[in-house]
């Protein structure tokens, strides 16, 4: 599983980087043979190179972490794609529970801070007797248990800071550039625990 998330990690990556360098690069003169160059039509190409040039290294550095991402740069519309799972006991009776969530969704990033969120919630619940056997049990009642749910509102917020993002009261690792998000975290305490990994694409 840990190698199948950091393969996927990496593909999403690279699909990241080549969205930024899809542009194509024209320059505004061409000149034919037999025809005068002039300086000033010359001088027009190399800077429009020049101007592309620049564009793409400063959107290299920002890919690679040389120059700090801004608000402005996040701001846009991502895919949802998480897991969460949890595991827990009964009480105090023998045995314990499973139980499994994805989410999917997407969600917008305004430059000035402000967020819209649309998920949907899916989950799978277990019951682990003593032999070891894990039986369904979808309509059961478990014990409370702490749990990362995504709200869906539009009066949410989200900050940039010493280069994570914070939102949805988690914090987000910023990779290539912003092209992905992710978060993850583990919270166990003796066979209680809550296990969540998110993954935010950008789209646009």
């Amino acid at each position: 599983m840990r190698r199948l998330i950091r393969s996927s990690i990496v593909a999403l990556s690279l699909v990241g980087f080549s969205a930024f360098a899809a542009a194509a690069t024209t320059v505004p003169n061409t000149f034919t043979a037999g025809t005068p160059a002039k300086a000033a039509d010359v001088n027009a190409n190399f800077q429009a190179l020049a101007t592309a040039i620049d564009t793409l290294t400063a959107r290299v550095d920002k890919l690679d972490g040389t120059t700090a991402v801004t608000m402005a740069d996040l701001a846009g519309t991502y895919v949802i794609n998480g897991l969460q799972t949890e595991v827990f006991k009964d009480g105090g009776t023998p045995g314990g529970w499973i139980r499994n969530y994805t989410y999917q969704g997407t969600l917008t990033l305004a430059a000035d801070g402000n967020l819209t969120l649309s998920n949907t919630e899916t989950g799978t619940l277990f019951k682990l007797g003593v032999s070891g056997d894990m039986i369904p049990n979808i309509s059961a009642s478990p014990p409370a248990v702490s749990s990362y749910s995504l709200p869906s509102n539009d009066s949410l917020t989200w900050s940039l800071s010493g280069g994570s993002l914070t939102m949805l009261g988690a914090t987000f690792a910023i990779v290539s550039g912003g092209r992905l998000l992710i978060q993850s975290s583990s919270n166990s305490a003796g066979f209680n625990g809550t296990s969540v990994l998110l993954l935010l694409t950008r789209t646009n």
